[in-house]
């Protein structure tokens, strides 16, 4: 049985997706494999993997990368939801979503966002999205980078 809140986060995960920094997003598993597959072997290559992101990101943050995003990148198309509310609708569907276990009992999700939750995909993207843009206007980006949710390609001249 989905939470109360599933309705609520599958409808802002719609409005939302459009809004993701997805300059390096790959779109499929099958389009990550086709990054690794096409390119040439020189260089160093990395695959890397974040970690539990889904059950680690930091949702606090990743309320504020949105809501910068939303309401104060020109980039972006305004919403027509203040940022109040948007704001109170993510912290119900993250921070005080109640869940059950298989006994009956409710509990509420502590850390990250919980997995199966519309939202899940969407905040780990917002959040590795803002993080690259971030990263990426501070330093040089390697020859190749690419990623798909929590998996990362990476192919370099060298080691720095």
């Amino acid at each position: 049985m989905p939470a109360p809140t599933y309705a609520l986060a599958k409808r802002l995960n719609h409005i939302l997706t459009p809004c993701v920094p997805s300059r390096y997003n790959l779109h499929s598993s099958a389009e990550f494999l086709e990054e690794i597959r096409d390119s040439p072997e020189t260089g160093i290559i990395a695959l890397l993997d974040v970690e539990s992101l889904f059950t680690n990101v930091q949702v606090d943050e990743t309320i504020d990368m949105v809501l910068d995003r939303v309401y104060r990148d020109q980039s972006t198309p305004p919403l027509n939801i203040p940022e109040a509310a948007l704001r109170a609708l993510l912290e119900i569907c993250t921070k005080k979503a109640p869940f059950s276990t298989h006994r009956g009992q409710m509990f509420h999700q502590k850390d990250g966002v919980a997995m199966g939750s519309p939202l899940g995909i969407l905040f780990a993207n917002f959040y590795m999205g803002t993080v690259e843009v971030r990263v990426f206007g501070q330093i040089q980006r390697p020859r190749k980078y690419a990623r798909y949710i929590d998996d990362i390609f990476v192919q370099a001249d060298d080691e720095e």
